[in-house]
Parts: structure tokens; sequence; C-alpha cells
């Protein structure tokens, strides 16, 4: 989730924190987000992600995440030189780039154990720096 929907469950919990868990020393919010600690949600950790989208919780169960890598990494080599010069004619530096890839892909064999919230209301904080 994205760190404004963790303000907002935070916010929503506050008033309920102490009857939130069976240990009462260790809530799931509240005094644990206070110390900016990782919030659970029922003994599930809550991780958030300035690069989420605004408003929607995304719960991820990864024991069925597979990685299928074809080439696990290596420098492109299309015309025999890992090296390219950057610029042309009057404009070529003494600057050389290459570029390293990977062939992969992703899946997921257990779907419906995952789910996606949309629609939570939260107040985005945005500050303008000149």
């Amino acid at each position: 989730m994205h760190h404004s929907v963790r303000r907002a469950y935070v916010a929503l919990m506050e008033a309920d924190r102490r009857y939130i868990s069976g240990d009462l020393n260790k809530p799931d919010a509240g005094t644990v987000a206070a110390k900016r600690g990782q919030l659970t949600f029922g003994g599930i950790p809550i991780t958030e992600d300035k690069y989420a989208p605004y408003g929607i919780i995304f719960g991820l169960d990864r024991s069925g995440f597979k990685r299928w890598s074809l080439v696990n990494g290596e420098w492109a080599d299309e015309d025999g030189a890992v090296l390219t010069r950057i610029g042309t004619g009057s404009t070529a530096t003494y600057a050389f780039e290459a570029f390293y890839r990977i062939w992969d892909n992703f899946s997921n064999d257990y779907p419906n154990r995952c789910f996606r919230a949309d629609g939570v209301t939260a107040t985005v904080v945005v500050v303008q720096v000149p």
C-alpha cells in the first residue's frame, strides 16, 4: 500500500487499538505505528511503497510466485562489441555505453490467494519544492 493508505489504516485503528490483538502490549496498529515499526493486519505484515497506487491495498501470498528465466543476465552483444561509442561524426565523444539485459517472466500458481481492495479513502500529501 501507499504511505497515505498506511496513515489512513493507522487513523482507522487508533480508537480501537487496545482491542485489536490478544497481546495488549503489542497491538497491530497505534503504538507500533508511532515507533515506525512493522504494522500487521492479523499477524500479516503490512508493507508500504512510495510507488504503490493511491487508494489501493494489495494482498499478496508470495508462496506461489515463480520466476522463469531464459537468460539470467548478459551484456547485449548484437554486433560483436559490448561497448558502443556515444555520438556520431564530429559530435562523437570519448564515452561508451553498454546495456545489460535479463530475459525472464513471472507467474503465480495461486492467484486466488491474493486480493486487491480499491476505493480506500486516504489523504495524499503533496509538497511542491521550488
